[in-house]
């Protein structure tokens, strides 16, 4: 299933469509949103992991959405982070980005309770940060890595107020 960006949404550029295709013994599932951040044809890849936790994302940095409410997607292609239930699609915008579009994959840490997280920063300066407790931060970036991203691994303060 290709992605096609439709004219006319008074949102953005998407539109709040689920669907789920079975391929042989793999599950694909596409979500398209009323509130898409930013969006990117990742090809129709089958995801290699999903993580669920919370976002950060908006240029005030007080729109986020807290642990399990947001979900974290690695394909081979890309990444997408997005709401963790369907339920929460007019909430929780989807923010997509192919590897090559990634010039800065960083760790951040928030000040209060030290957790860790990843932020995502594209050529075009959209970012977006996600994060959860006993997030499996290692994982995350070893898997990144292991497809060609550079990644940052000194911790970077999130700060309450501003983009993520």
């Amino acid at each position: 299933m290709a992605w096609q960006s439709l004219a006319g949404c008074p949102f953005d550029d998407a539109t709040a469509t689920v669907g789920v295709m079975a391929e042989g013994s793999e599950w694909r599932v596409s979500v398209r949103c009323l509130r898409c951040r930013r969006d990117a044809d990742l090809g129709g890849a089958i995801a290699l992991k999903r993580w669920r936790g919370g976002m950060k994302w908006g240029w005030s940095g007080m729109t986020n959405c807290s642990w399990p409410l947001a979900t974290l997607t690695v394909f081979p292609t890309g990444v997408e982070l997005g709401p963790s239930v369907g339920a929460l699609l007019l909430l929780v915008p989807v923010w997509r980005a192919r590897l090559g579009e990634l010039s800065a994959v960083e760790v951040v840490e928030t000040r209060v309770y030290k957790n860790k997280g990843v932020r995502f920063t594209t050529i075009d300066a959209s970012s977006v940060a996600f994060g959860a407790p006993r997030f499996p931060l290692g994982e995350v970036l070893s898997l990144l890595e292991g497809m060609g991203v550079q990644v940052d691994r000194s911790p970077q303060r999130l700060h309450l107020f501003g983009p993520p």
